[in-house]
């Protein structure tokens, strides 16, 4: 195997990941939010239907269904609903600080879920990311002139990370299926 393939995957991660933000919030504000939704969602079920038509419809057991509906309800829809009404408040850079902690998000509900607790460093580092996301996004609300936009802006940014969060930790058990 390539050595150079997996580090090439991760930095084209990184880069669609990255300017996610600002392609999110340019949407929302040139179109609005309701039909940036409508076109992003159009896109994307053309695409995976095309997909699921090459590589085969996947074969789910009768019990794998009430989670697939909820992770897709919760955690997909949930998800694209409160980035892309949070974007349309919230500029691209605070709105990427605080879709940031999603990592954060997931620790800590995998930690709930599994009935284990993250370990003291690990507690501390994730303190310490909450403390700087806060300090970083409060910088950004005192200085702004529609605070109350803002804040509504990153509480659906931050509902969008657990909704996420919420999907990639219920997800998993379907996934090594």
């Amino acid at each position: 195997m390539n050595s150079s393939k997996p580090v090439n995957a991760m930095l084209f991660t990184m880069l669609v990941w990255g300017i996610a933000p600002a392609f999110i919030r340019s949407l929302s504000v040139e179109l609005g939010a309701a039909n940036a939704l409508v076109i992003r969602y159009t896109l994307v079920s053309i695409g995976y239907a095309i997909g699921l038509l090459i590589a085969g419809l996947p074969r789910f057991q009768p019990g794998d269904w009430p989670r697939i509906l909820f992770v897709s309800l919760i955690g997909v829809a949930g998800y694209n609903l409160g980035s892309v009404y949070g974007f349309a408040l919230l500029p691209a850079g605070i709105g990427g600080i605080i879709i940031g902690t999603q990592p954060l998000l997931i620790v800590l509900i995998a930690s709930l879920f599994s009935r284990t607790l993250p370990s003291l460093a690990g507690v501390s580092g994730l303190l310490l990311a909450f403390a700087g996301t806060a300090v970083l996004f409060l910088k950004g609300l005192i200085f702004s002139d529609d605070s109350r936009a803002l804040t509504l802006g990153a509480i659906y940014i931050f509902l969008s990370g657990i909704a996420w969060a919420l999907y990639v930790v219920l997800v998993k058990p379907l996934i090594l299926k």
